[in-house]
């Protein structure tokens, strides 16, 4: 039963992955066997908690609103962006001057800046903002008629910020009580190696009962192998290649 398992190469989903099957398939029969019934329980109180711990570190507080407050800002900055690039090509000489100016600093730091991630795009933005700040592009973008745009992306990212912040907190608090999930993997591992055993020796025994869903689960966890032993093969050439470039 052990060499079905490569614990140390699945990822949080992985596991998770597995064991959502393997709970699946066992828990019509639970019912009707005690001593299946109690590791099945044994298993889903781990389940439940690793589901729980994957939940507040990816969705989080303030889910929705950060993803609504991040198009906000998105916004506002293609607004700016494709304003700026108009006028760079103006046929003024001093507004396409000034519009070149304030457009080169946005080529500079992405015109796609806000494809990236969260953070990420907030660190681009406070770079333009610190570009455009100096008095040379606040004057640019007077003559231009720029400046209400420009302060419209700037009270956006402000916006996203302070919500994002407020998301951080609220995360922290909640896990305070929680158990990270490497120290959970470490009960909920094993467990599910029992669970899983149990079902193999259940298939032996009562063919026509557990022997097809079993296989079908052996299937399904070697499918999961094969996706994580070719990410660690891809890491570990990775690792390789940066050791030979050095």
């Amino acid at each position: 039963m052990k060499d079905l398992f490569i614990p140390s190469f699945y990822s949080v989903d992985e596991l998770v992955n597995i064991g959502e099957r393997t709970l699946n398939f066992l828990e019509p029969m639970v019912e009707s066997d005690p001593k299946l019934k109690k590791q099945f329980q044994s298993f889903e109180v781990l389940y439940d908690e690793l589901v729980d711990n994957q939940v507040s570190t990816t969705d989080g507080p303030l889910t929705v609103e950060l993803a609504l407050a991040d198009e906000k800002r998105d916004q506002a900055f293609r607004c700016f962006k494709l304003i700026s690039q108009g006028m760079s090509m103006s046929l003024l000489a001093d507004s396409a001057a000034n519009g070149s100016m304030v457009y080169e600093v946005i080529e500079k730091y992405g015109i796609d800046l806000y494809r990236v991630g969260y953070k990420a795009e907030t660190g681009l933005l406070i770079s333009v903002f610190g570009e455009l700040d100096k008095n040379k592009n606040q004057t640019a973008m007077t003559e231009l008629g720029l400046l209400p745009y420009y302060e419209s992306l700037k009270t956006a990212q402000a916006g996203f910020d302070a919500l994002h912040k407020q998301s951080d907190a609220l995360k922290a608090e909640a896990s305070k009580n929680k158990r990270p999930a490497s120290t959970i993997k470490k009960e909920y591992t094993p467990e599910l190696e029992k669970l899983v055993s149990l079902y193999q020796l259940y298939a032996e025994l009562d063919e026509e009962n557990y022997a097809e869903s079993y296989a079908q689960l052996v299937e399904y966890i070697k499918e999961v192998n094969a996706t994580a032993r070719a990410r660690q093969t891809r890491k570990e050439n990775e690792r390789e290649e940066v050791i030979a470039d050095e």
